[in-house]
């Protein structure tokens, strides 16, 4: 396999090379987000897979990341990143990936993504699959920002008296916005509210 690995950081490398040196003969190539991925290819011809390990919202990665897989539609993409946004999961994606995976991944994770990779296979890690469903619920639960911001305060363990003085409303709102929140998730007392909303994940931890 022909591999190109793109790093922000270049600390993400050894490890990920140690895992593709043990499940595939490799040669890789390496550079950094601001080396022109089009030329590249041009270059070396074909790369079987291309790993973009980024460390911040980069839109210009996922432009480049359609224009691979237009061009290049045999090529696999591999998305590392370092934090998880449910828009940017569903930019990458939609625009081509194969691949996303935190850079926290383990070993036993990472080896599964790359052997997945490797047959054709998808792979998206189940901390961004995690994410994307906690998202999804809230767009389907149509709760306002205020109702989730009460909702985080609620799973905390604050009053409805707490939640007014942090947010400087009044006792009166806070209770019409948990009400709004139990009835939207089909509960009806705050024991049940929390329970759900962690089964959920409706709430980052």
């Amino acid at each position: 396999m022909k591999i190109a690995i793109l790093d922000d950081r270049r600390l993400f490398e050894e490890r990920l090379e140690r895992i593709l040196e043990e499940i595939t003969d490799v040669k890789i190539l390496k550079g950094d987000i601001s080396a022109n991925v089009c030329e590249m290819l041009e270059k070396e011809q074909m790369l079987d897979l291309l790993v973009l390990d980024i460390n911040t919202h980069n839109n210009e990665t996922v432009e480049c990341v359609k224009k691979c897989h237009t061009e290049y539609p045999n090529m696999r993409i591999l998305m590392v990143a370092g934090f998880l946004d449910s828009h940017f999961i569903r930019q990458s994606v939609t625009s081509g990936v194969h691949g996303f995976i935190l850079r926290t991944i383990s070993d036993e994770q990472l080896r599964e993504c790359l052997k997945n990779l490797k047959i054709g296979k998808r792979y998206i890690c189940q901390e961004a699959l995690d994410e994307l469903h906690r998202t999804t619920q809230m767009e389907q639960l149509k709760l306002t920002r205020r109702e989730t911001e009460v909702l985080r305060f609620i799973v905390d363990g604050l009053s409805i008296k707490m939640i007014a003085d942090r947010l400087n409303l009044s006792f009166e709102t806070v209770h019409s916005y948990s009400k709004s929140i139990k009835m939207k998730l089909g509960v009806k007392n705050t024991a049940a509210l929390v329970r759900v909303a962690l089964e959920q994940r409706l709430i980052e931890m």
